[in-house]
């Protein structure tokens, strides 16, 4: 059980990684992160991380906070 929860925490970190760099609008990827909040808030201190780096993107206060939101 432990391999397969490590496997999908590593996929949710590659998707992250991969949103927080690709998705341009703020709009859209607080929408994308959001989605990803219960992974998140269940995850291990690097899931978490790679969610913040990800929210880093965002340039809009009013998005950063509803993404930071999310999974506070």
């Amino acid at each position: 059980l432990s391999k397969s929860n490590n496997l999908q925490e590593e996929h949710v970190v590659e998707i992250l990684n991969s949103i927080g760099t690709s998705i341009d609008s703020d709009h859209y990827l607080t929408e994308a992160l959001s989605y990803y909040s219960s992974y998140v808030k269940n995850g291990s201190s690097k899931v978490k991380e790679a969610y913040k780096q990800a929210a880093k993107n965002i340039d809009s206060e009013t998005y950063f906070g509803k993404a930071m939101k999310a999974v506070y």
